[in-house]
């Protein structure tokens, strides 16, 4: 099992949700660093003078969950904060942990996997710094449960717990994926010991749904919109693990404390950004043009996808973290018995900075 394994092959064993995407997106040249004269002037005033350049190296991939990591690259707030951010491309979620631990990033974005977690536990060196994609609390959760169309049509499957001792596909087992199963199966009764859990890698989502090798899936954009509109599955619900926190900011440990004004800064243009994306932000027009930019997605599935949510103070839901700690715990994914305080892991400092500057968001 994961938890048994050394701690280098615990970190590569990580897969996040929101890198279940990455096998599937083009993986355009990340656009140039130089934003356009529009871009910038549509971003914040910077200061009078300008603090020193720095540059920030930042884990980078095609999906749609960094949508405020392009957007402050492209309509200017890194520059404004004299900010020079180089993308380093990365195949995957572990790659950018084990990154961002060994200080070839300073900044990427994860999941609280259970492979972080016991890395965390022999003393890797990274933290949290802010919130990165979440559940909105009003729902919908931004993943989607979806059953197959014929069990759907049949009528087999119209409520979760006609999933009982069903095949449903997750992206990785001991991540936030199974956690989240656990808690759609859990709201008609079930648990993930009441289905056969799957693991799938992200490509073979849709044909293992369509070819009936699964019975149901639960996944993030665009898998779900994709299923809907290829006549191959049905939403079952979006309605579960409201108000979780999936993915966040994590920075390397010595970086931050040798350079806490330049993380400061980062977040400030990062929290600028996720504000431009609040609410209704996530479809407007120039902000869609920029995620199919970057993404390679298509503007219409862009449009129709589920918003990914983040705290537009950055504020990271600990608790939510905690609850799936306990989950990792529970199923024996952890090489350690007692739960970690997990806000030790955690460096507010200059998100709570960067919101002092910025202005409280409400």
């Amino acid at each position: 099992m994961r938890q048994q394994a050394r701690l280098g092959c615990s970190v590569a064993a990580l897969v996040g949700v929101w890198w279940c995407l990455v096998a599937c997106a083009p993986a355009p040249v990340p656009p140039t660093a130089a934003a356009t004269d529009a871009a910038r002037a549509s971003s914040a005033a910077p200061p009078t003078r300008l603090p020193e350049r720095a540059t920030v190296r930042v884990g980078f991939a095609p999906i749609s969950v960094l949508a405020p990591t392009f957007i402050a690259q492209d309509k200017g707030y890194f520059a404004a904060e004299n900010l020079d951010v180089r993308f380093e491309q990365i195949a995957s979620g572990p790659e950018g942990f084990a990154a961002a631990a060994t200080g070839h990033l300073e900044v990427t974005s994860t999941s609280v996997a259970a492979a972080v977690l016991n890395a965390w536990s022999t003393g890797v060196d990274t933290r949290m710094i802010a919130a990165e994609s979440a559940y909105l609390a009003e729902g919908p959760a931004g993943a989607a449960l979806v059953v197959r169309e014929q069990l759907a049509d049949s009528g087999q499957v119209t409520r979760v717990a006609d999933l009982r001792g069903r095949r449903v596909a997750i992206s990785a087992l001991g991540t936030v994926a199974e956690w989240a199963a656990d808690g759609v199966l859990r709201t008609d009764g079930l648990t993930v010991a009441d289905v056969e859990l799957v693991p799938v890698s992200f490509p073979d989502l849709l044909p293992a749904l369509a070819n009936g090798a699964i019975d149901a899936l639960l996944s993030g954009e665009p898998t779900p919109t994709a299923a809907v509109a290829n006549g191959v599955g049905e939403i079952l619900t979006t309605d579960f693990a409201l108000g979780a926190q999936i993915t966040v900011l994590i920075a390397n440990g010595t970086w931050l404390e040798q350079k806490p004004d330049v993380a400061m800064r980062y977040l400030i243009a990062y929290l600028h950004a996720a504000r431009d994306l609040y609410g209704d932000g996530w479809r407007r027009d120039d902000n869609v043009a920029i995620l199919g930019k970057w993404t390679g997605l298509p503007a219409a599935t862009l449009q129709r996808a589920l918003p990914i949510y983040r705290d537009p103070n950055g504020v990271i839901n600990v608790d939510s973290l905690e609850a799936q700690q306990a989950f990792h715990l529970n199923r024996g994914y952890l090489r350690y018995s007692v739960p970690l305080d997990l806000r030790a892991f955690l460096d507010d400092g200059p998100r709570a900075a960067a919101v002092a500057r910025l202005g409280q968001f409400r």
